[in-house]
Formats: C-alpha cells, structure tokens, sequence
C-alpha cells in the first residue's frame, strides 16, 4: 500500500452479537502545507512624502549628465534614486508559511480584494455604487 504512512491505527473488533468482525482503520487526513517561502515588502511605516521629495531633490543628479556611456548613466541614477528610496522605505523580508489551496486562485484571490476595497469605501463613505458593487461581489 503506498499510503502506509497516513495510517493512525488498524485492527478488528469481536462483535458478541454478530459471527462478523469490524475491521477499522483510523487514518490522518489533512491538506499537506505548502514549502515556506519569502516574501520582499517595502515598509513605509514612517513614510512621509515631503521628506522624501525633498531627498529626492538635494540629489546630485549631475553625476548622472556628466557620465559619456548610457549603461553607466542608468546605472548612477538607479542607484542614486534607490538610495532615496531605501531610506524612506526600507526592504524587509518577511517568511511566510505555504498552504495549498487547492480552490483558492488568482481569479478568486481577485474578487476578494475587488470585495474588500468595496466594503471599505461603503463603510467610510457611505456611497450606494460601493454598498451596490460589495453586495455583488
């Protein structure tokens, strides 16, 4: 048998009052989980737009002008810009454990946030098209 491992316990159980056994068999049953994987997120926890247009304006952006070869010229501004942007958003990584979910898809996973966005414009606005478009999803 090539399910051996998912059996709990087995046996046969005397019955007085029939000449039969019963046969059981106890066995796990759950979805197996899925392998852990990581997940990269910006954190703008203490974002703050004013702050970062004004970084992003006392850069040197001349480094990038005075540079002949284009690959060189991208390659100065992306760094300078992700400087910027790493310092008012910074990179965490975050493991996140798997579960396969065999009826959960992107088409599903979709229509739930469609849902949610919904619900939370209704509740603070208080609009009918929202109430309208959260009841038909």
């Amino acid at each position: 048998m090539n399910n051996e491992h998912r059996f709990v316990d087995v046996g046969v159980i005397p019955l007085a009052i029939s000449d039969h056994y019963l046969v059981y068999c106890i066995l796990k049953f759950g979805m197996p989980k899925g392998s852990p994987r990581t997940i990269e997120y910006g954190l703008f926890k203490d974002y703050s737009r004013d702050a970062f247009l004004n970084d992003l304006n006392n850069v040197p952006w001349y480094l990038v002008d005075n540079e002949d070869n284009i690959d060189g010229a991208v390659l100065i501004w992306n760094t300078l810009f992700l400087e910027v942007v790493d310092s008012h958003a910074p990179v965490k990584w975050r493991l996140v454990n798997g579960i396969n979910s065999v009826w959960m898809t992107s088409k599903t996973s979709d229509a739930m946030r469609d849902r949610g966005y919904h619900h939370r414009k209704a509740r603070k606005s208080g609009s009918t098209y929202h109430w309208k478009m959260f009841r038909k999803l």
